[in-house]
């Protein structure tokens, strides 16, 4: 029964006649109908009357109709309905001749007479009505046509300048124009629907349009332009010869002048362009700034909202590369999907931005990908970069050639303090943590390594200089002096723990965070279980420096302004190996030699 709608009262619809001090019938009374203001009970004031039988077709009766008992007209017993064509005065009397009720004008607008003022400003009667194909209202109404056909222009001035043309039927045709000089300067455009107070007013000759809302006639409006379609109070109303634009909203494209093939849908979308073609901005706000910029697409409020030069460009999401100035450098070629992402742009180029506030604070920055919530945030002037995870890189801020994968990946140097400024770096996996410019770090902590074959090492002959035979006694005061050792990790990387500080609210009162650290003391609590075997890279060092050796076997990171970390690369140890097994052999050889010699004495 959910689906059922009663709304039919169910009442008597005959019309039922009451004393004026009482509830009850005018029983056995008398009505008379006259000419309004007047005496309707003058034979010579009286209008004609007419009773509907029940075939449908009226009689004409005569005065006094009579009331019944309960109170209702009737003829000869019969009940029925009475009716007249004309505005009417009307008097009630009761059964012993006392008026109960007068009315001296029963309708307020007699129907004879709003059809007459109908018709002093509509169809045949319009100076120019012209041919029956047309439909005018309105004084000075489609006043000059003498050939145009198939138009309908309801409004004082509206499509007053239109005369057609007797060869060619076409010309100022098919128009239709809605309100107060709507298209009051159409010549011999057709096809336009302009809807609204000074709707196209300005428009001339173009053709195929549609205008809905108010246009103000101050402005040097559409006039010739063709095949565009303007909605909204103040929409497109500097348009003069544009093509196929599409503005819907209140001051949307109001700027536009000459750009063609424009869609901007939302309060004050694509605002100031002017002559800039191919644009797509859906939102309030969007593009709102952009003047001269084309082949650009944007949604969301506020999305690419200062972007006034800028080409190519696509921002998908509430102020995404919104722009800090309008005065600042526009962007070219970009991408930006999410909240607030590329937030900041000021003349960026060939630079890709997905999710919310990925490159928040990108300002100038070339030929960049960053993919993940807040990645890249305070990067702002680095190029040639790729982040991918959330927060990637977030705490970067003018790196370069930086590669970058994985949630916080590249957020934190291996000491624990903020990454920035880094050069030439590459950070794979959850949390991996480079410790200077020029190095690549696989995973974190807490990961292994694995693959699959080997990893080949580069030894191409022709890419060494300066080759030398490694001493064999070097070699063997290397191989003695280097001392392996069995441990257990305990990294100081896992001393460090992060933690997020409020530190205010952004422009939409949504909290803004900042990560920060806290370093434990060492006190052996986060040491691992499992054994390792190795070296230790200070006895390497202290050895290599006995020796007289600066190789790459030893590495301290802080050479390079990187953390202090030092490192061991394990496969440079093997050639001092394998010359000191050389050595070893040679010896053993020599020793045979004498005891073979001895043996045969």
């Amino acid at each position: 029964m959910t689906d059922i709608i009663p709304n039919i009262i169910v009442s008597m619809p005959n019309q039922l006649f009451t004393m004026s001090r009482t509830f009850k019938s005018v029983s056995n009374g008398s009505i008379y109908i006259g000419k309004p203001d007047t005496d309707p009970t003058n034979p010579d004031n009286q209008v004609d009357v007419y009773f509907e039988n029940e075939n449908g077709k009226y009689i004409k009766v005569s005065q006094p109709i009579k009331i019944s008992q309960a109170g209702q007209p009737v003829l000869n017993g019969q009940f029925g309905k009475f009716a007249t064509i004309k505005n009417h005065s009307m008097a009630i009397f009761d059964a012993y001749g006392s008026q109960q009720h007068y009315f001296p004008n029963v309708m307020k607008y007699a129907p004879d007479q709003l059809r007459q003022e109908l018709t002093n400003f509509s169809g045949e009667n319009s100076p120019g009505y012209a041919d029956p194909s047309n439909t005018v209202w309105g004084i000075d109404a489609f006043s000059s046509n003498e050939y145009a056909k198939n138009n309908a222009f309801f409004g004082v001035g509206a499509g007053s300048s239109i005369i057609g043309n007797e060869s060619d039927e076409a010309v100022g045709a098919e128009n239709t124009g809605i309100g107060r000089r709507a298209g009051a300067s159409l010549t011999t455009g057709q096809r336009n629907v302009l809807l609204g107070h000074e709707a196209g007013a300005l428009l001339t000759t173009g053709s195929c349009n549609i205008f809905i809302y108010a246009q103000s006639s101050s402005y040097a409006n559409y006039k010739t332009g063709s095949y565009n379609v303007v909605v909204g109070y103040n929409a497109g109303k500097l348009l003069t010869s544009g093509e196929r634009n599409v503005s819907v909203g209140t001051d949307a494209g109001s700027r536009t002048t000459t750009g063609r093939d424009n869609v901007a849908v939302g309060q004050a979308a694509m605002q100031n362009n002017s002559t800039g073609g191919g644009n797509t901005y859906i939102g309030a706000f969007s593009g709102a700034e952009t003047g001269t910029g084309g082949n650009n697409l944007a949604a969301g409020r506020s999305a690419l909202f200062r972007n006034v030069d800028g080409s190519g460009n696509v921002a998908l999401g509430r102020e995404a590369s919104l722009g800090l100035s309008s005065y600042g450098e526009s962007p070219n070629n970009i991408v930006a999907i999410g909240y607030q992402a590329a937030w900041s742009q000021n003349g960026l180029n060939g630079v890709v931005f997905c999710g919310m506030q990925a490159g928040y604070k990108a300002t100038k920055m070339n030929d960049s990908v960053l993919i993940g919530r807040a990645s890249g945030f305070n990067l702002t002037t680095g190029s040639d970069n790729v982040f991918v995870g959330a927060a990637s890189g977030d705490s970067e801020t003018t790196g370069t050639q930086l590669v970058y994968l994985g949630h916080q990946a590249g957020r934190f140097l291996i000491d624990g303090t903020p990454a920035k400024e880094k050069l030439n770096c590459v950070a794979l996996g959850c949390r991996a943590r480079v410790g200077g410019d020029h190095e690549i770090q696989l995973g974190n902590s807490s990961q292994t390594v694995y693959v699959y074959g080997t990893v080949q090492t580069r030894s191409d002959e022709r890419d060494k200089a300066d080759k030398r035979i490694i001493d064999g006694e070097l070699a063997v005061s290397f191989v003695r002096g280097i001392i392996p050792y069995f441990y257990k990790w305990d990294f100081r990387d896992d001393y460090i723990e992060e933690y997020n500080v409020k530190i205010g609210d952004d422009s939409n009162g949504n909290p803004i965070f900042e990560t920060r650290i806290h370093q434990h003391e060492k006190d052996g609590s986060r040491k691992r279980k499992r054994e390792h075997a190795g070296y230790l890279a200070q006895q390497v060092k202290e050895l290599l420096d006995r020796l007289g050796i600066d190789c790459g076997i030893y590495q301290d990171h802080l050479v390079n302004n990187g953390c202090d970390v030092k490192t061991i690369a394990y496969e440079q140890v093997i050639p001092f190996v394998t010359k000191a097994i050389d050595v070893a052999f040679s010896r053993i050889e020599g020793l045979e030699q004498r005891l073979n010699k001895l043996e045969n004495l």
